[in-house]
């Protein structure tokens, strides 16, 4: 599978008959765009827009659509199953300094999560966990803060 399209015709798939979804070349285009962040010192600063990402059009699968169509699929199997689903873009934004990115990529993962919780819902005998790897402040607290809280070594 290659596109939205493809994945959306995938009715199969088992230990027999694999599948695999390659849909980007590298990381898949996020889902909104916008500057990068900066510090200005204060508030003063008009409020950023994010907007749609023209790279991430109707051919790009979402998060989402990834999830809910191994869920169907997985599903099927009596033994039950495991599906880890990441949205790893969005830790790879913030370290690009991308707040739209960091955000829209967020949004994406919260709508994977709730495809997830409805079919956990719906077969009541389904464990649904969030977690994170780690988390992030460098967009809320400049690099050279002595902020309450934090401790020098």
């Amino acid at each position: 599978m290659t596109d939205a399209a493809s994945l959306a015709a995938a009715t199969e798939a088992s230990q027999d008959k694999p599948l695999l979804g390659l849909f980007a070349d590298g990381n898949m285009p996020v889902r909104w765009e916008g500057p990068k962040a900066s510090y200005h010192g204060n508030i003063d600063k008009p409020p950023v827009t994010c907007t749609p990402n023209p790279k991430r059009d109707a051919s790009v699968p979402t998060l989402a659509q990834m999830t809910e169509k191994a869920i169907d699929l997985l599903s099927r199997n009596e033994k039950g199953f495991f599906l880890q689903v990441e949205g790893a873009s969005i830790d790879k934004q913030d370290h690009a300094a991308n707040p739209c990115g960091q955000i829209g990529e967020t949004v994406d993962l919260d709508e994977a999560v709730q495809k997830a919780l409805e079919f956990a819902r719906k077969d009541g005998n389904t464990l649904v966990i969030v977690t994170a790897d780690h988390a992030h402040a460098s967009q809320i607290i400049p690099a050279d803060s002595k902020a309450p809280g934090l401790t020098e070594l």
